[in-house]
């Protein structure tokens, strides 16, 4: 299959018609998320049935049309641990992911272990053995070589046989069901979004107050807002998530990496899977919007 790299919208609105007809993608994409209190997109891949490609909006190629399918329940998106993916979605195009098949979520069930990498679930699932020799990219620079261009394209390369060799395993062992609850869960039409803004200066009452002028927005959008603060995000995330009967699936933050990767290796795992909330944000006092 020859790789295609989008860069204009012309070129984009034919490969998502296809994504559409056929019903289901899959998409990953690459970001840099170091400054900034949401995942900056530098590149995203797609493959269809037929097509693979990189989508480069630095080079031009326009997110919106990607993030409207995103939020499209008829196209579902298979997708391998999205949750900085879905994050940049949410965040700087305001969309609600629906029809997310994460291949991560359903190898759990289907007997891979807990939260196995790609390449663990493609040689297991497909017999792919990816060859990711490529050390840290920063995907903000242009021009990106060919290496890492095939690097980026092959996190969605293979991800459609395996999610069908991943459904196969699943039907075979009765479990199906199981995982088709768990997605709906996670990225269905209840989803609901809880908005945590941890405040890191000022008083709790100033950063209530700053986040009160959001509320009238995110009502009826089946979104919550909480506020949280102390010296234990992780905690108090958890404790905001279970005060609003919500689930944890993305956690995003700014400030230092180590601390936004603490955030998000702890917390998912410290909240029941339960309730009907697939996306948590958090947003620093001084970045808060």
């Amino acid at each position: 299959m020859e790789l295609e790299q989008i860069t204009t919208g012309a070129a984009l609105g034919p490969l998502l018609d296809q994504a559409r007809a056929e019903g289901s993608c899959a998409v990953d994409t690459e970001f840099v998320w170091e400054r900034t209190y949401a995942p900056a997109l530098c590149l995203v891949q797609l493959a269809t049935a037929g097509r693979l490609a990189v989508i480069d909006p630095l080079a031009g190629a326009p997110l919106d049309p990607v993030a409207e399918l995103m939020a499209d329940p008829a196209v579902e998106k298979v997708m391998h641990a999205p949750s900085g993916d879905l994050a940049a979605f949410v965040l700087h195009h305001d969309v609600r992911p629906r029809n997310v098949f994460d291949t991560q979520v359903a190898a759990g069930f289907a007997g891979y272990g807990g939260s196995p990498s790609l390449e663990r679930l493609l040689e297991q699932s497909v017999g792919v053995r990816l060859r990711h020799d490529e050390g840290f990219t920063d995907w903000s620079k242009r021009p990106l070589t060919p290496v890492q261009i095939e690097y980026a394209a092959d996190d969605v390369r293979h991800l459609l046989a395996a999610a069908e060799a991943l459904r196969s395993k699943l039907a075979d062992q009765g479990r199906q069901a199981w995982v088709d609850e768990e997605m709906a869960q996670r990225y269905g039409a209840e989803l609901l979004v809880l908005r945590v803004l941890i405040g890191e200066s000022g008083s709790r009452a100033e950063v209530a107050e700053e986040l009160a002028g959001h509320v009238e927005t995110l009502a009826g959008e089946r979104k919550r807002s909480a506020v949280v603060s102390g010296d234990d995000p992780a905690e108090a995330i958890v404790d905001a998530a279970r005060r609003e009967k919500a689930d944890v699936l993305v956690v995003g933050s700014v400030g230092m990496s180590g601390r936004r990767e603490f955030l998000l290796r702890n917390v998912p795992n410290r909240v029941s899977h339960n309730a009907p909330c697939t996306v948590v944000i958090v947003q620093t006092h001084q970045d808060g919007s």
